[in-house]
């Protein structure tokens, strides 16, 4: 009953998305859009999860006619350690060198793996399903002032009710950047449960052409599944989920509180290591603090979930 009703969820997404996003678009291969990460003035990364291993590509360009004319830019796959992953259903493509406050167009292909041995000989792809064309635009140099518009989400807890989206459906014309602030996954228990809000969330805050970045709140860090966020989700800097950009002559400063509780709180069972993760934090805010970027920045901003507080703890081992 379980996998009927999860199919079922599934279909619906899918049903969903190809309302919003164009037909066929997501009819067999997506199950998400592209959606947009980690920003900066001559780089985007586009990320997307099919429901099938698969071969993906990205075509861009300035214009939309060079794509529809074949002129545009195409990478294939994502390279890690040396080597291209061309046999996956996690997608991700880093666009670099990129021209600041540029628009531009793109569109992602999905080509289905029908055989894969070691030679090119022994792989095979199936045709490409390719979404709609869309468009995003880099940010200016950082030594430049533009009106920016940050759009900040907290605490949602897989509560995206038909209240909510009609009070706070973003229109992507009045923002610029989007911010998921923690407390997005409640405790995931399963891979398919981080795509299945993923895919709802990216739709939400149109992040097929508005970047977002996810920040971890303490309950990310919760759950069977935690520890696959980061194959799906982009943090700020690669590698780990703190790290500091730039957005115009803003800088932005993201930090990863963490579990709000002492790491020696019988509640984590003894898998809490967060007081040296946050004392890794520490180090890096301090020479943050001093580089050029942060000084030479006009507006600095401090992004976190929830801040750890020694005094709630202590408050919790009060006795009654």
């Amino acid at each position: 009953m379980i996998s009927v009703i999860k199919k079922t969820a599934i279909f619906i997404c899918f049903f969903i998305s190809s309302l919003i996003y164009g037909e066929g678009c997501f009819a067999t291969i997506m199950r998400t859009p592209p959606y947009l990460q980690t920003p900066t003035d001559t780089s985007m990364i586009v990320r997307w999860v099919t429901s099938v291993n698969c071969r993906g590509y990205v075509e861009y360009a300035e214009t939309r006619e060079d794509i529809l004319n074949g002129n545009a830019k195409k990478i294939y796959m994502f390279r890690e350690d040396g080597m291209g992953i061309g046999n996956t259903t996690i997608h991700r493509i880093v666009l670099q060198t990129l021209m600041p406050e540029t628009t531009y167009y793109y569109r992602v292909g999905s080509e289905p793996v029908l055989a894969y041995g070691p030679h090119d000989k022994d792989k095979k792809f199936g045709p490409a399903e390719e979404t709609e064309i869309y468009s995003f635009k880099t940010f200016v140099p950082p030594a430049l002032s533009r009106n920016y518009k940050i759009l900040f989400f907290n605490d949602f807890h897989y509560e995206l009710s038909d209240e909510v989206r009609r009070l706070l459906t973003p229109d992507p014309a009045n923002y610029d950047l989007a911010i998921f602030n923690g407390d997005f996954f409640t405790d995931p228990s399963t891979e398919d449960e981080i795509i299945t809000w993923i895919n709802t969330y990216s739709i939400f805050a149109h992040s097929h052409e508005i970047p977002c970045i996810y920040v971890r709140g303490n309950h990310e860090v919760k759950g069977a599944a935690a520890h696959l966020l980061k194959k799906y989700v982009e943090y700020v800097d690669a590698g780990r989920s703190y790290g500091a950009i730039n957005m115009g002559d803003m800088r932005l400063i993201f930090l990863d509180v963490g579990e709000d509780m002492l790491d020696a709180n019988t509640r984590h069972a003894g898998l809490a290591a967060y007081e040296p993760y946050r004392r890794k934090q520490k180090e890096f805010l301090e020479k943050e603090l001093n580089s050029t970027e942060f000084m030479l920045a006009a507006k600095r901003i401090l992004i976190h979930h929830a801040p750890f507080s020694l005094v709630r703890e202590i408050n919790r081992e009060l006795p009654s």
